[in-house]
């Protein structure tokens, strides 16, 4: 994790755009876009080793009028895994994710902070389905991102970021329902097209 923010940080500091674009179109009232996510996920209370993973979906921004606080939300399918990627028990959960939060831009970096709503669609195995435990259907974590959002144009901006989400509940009925659980922690690239007041 400390990897990801550190890239993140050099990105800032080398950036050649230098700091005054950022705010050049900052006259907006709601940002629309996507974000593709790679992630590495692990459920640690059940095997002590995880995997890679994909996600992405859509987030919408709404900013507090002039100020530099916003909410941010939107839908993600997002995935989360149990096992090594070549591991025979090895589960990929599918989750409609709505996240919830609290957005802070300066002129170089933002910073994102919140909960979200995890619910299970669907898994996926390696091979067999393993004999785990009934698992919860519907999961609430805490999510952090530390990223920047650069403008390409008047209404585009391209982001990249890294964050970390975390279940306060436990991914299985059979367990404490809030106990440590599933973690992914990674970056996303995205993109997003603004609303100008």
């Amino acid at each position: 994790m400390k990897n990801i923010f550190a890239f993140i940080l050099v990105l800032i500091s080398s950036s050649s755009f230098g700091q005054d674009t950022t705010i050049v179109y900052n006259n907006f009232k709601y940002k629309f876009g996507a974000k593709f996510n790679v992630d590495y996920s692990n459920d640690y209370s059940l095997v002590p080793d995880g995997s890679t993973v994909v996600s992405g979906g859509f987030q919408v921004v709404r900013k507090f009028k002039k100020s530099k606080s916003s909410i941010e939300s939107g839908i993600y399918l997002m995935s989360k895994a149990v096992g090594q990627s070549y591991d025979y028990n090895r589960v990929v959960y599918r989750n409609l994710d709505i996240p919830i939060n609290y957005r802070y831009d300066t002129k170089v970096i933002y910073i994102s902070v919140g909960i979200y709503l995890d619910y299970l669609l669907w898994k996926e195995y390696n091979q067999l389905p393993p004999s785990y435990m009934p698992d919860r259907i519907l999961n609430i974590g805490y999510n952090l991102t530390l990223g920047i959002e650069k403008p390409i144009n008047k209404h585009l901006n391209l982001l990249i970021d890294g964050h970390i989400l975390n279940n306060i509940t436990h991914s299985k009925p059979d367990y404490k329902l809030f106990a440590p659980s599933y973690t992914n922690y990674g970056f996303a690239i995205g993109i997003n097209y603004k609303l100008l007041k």
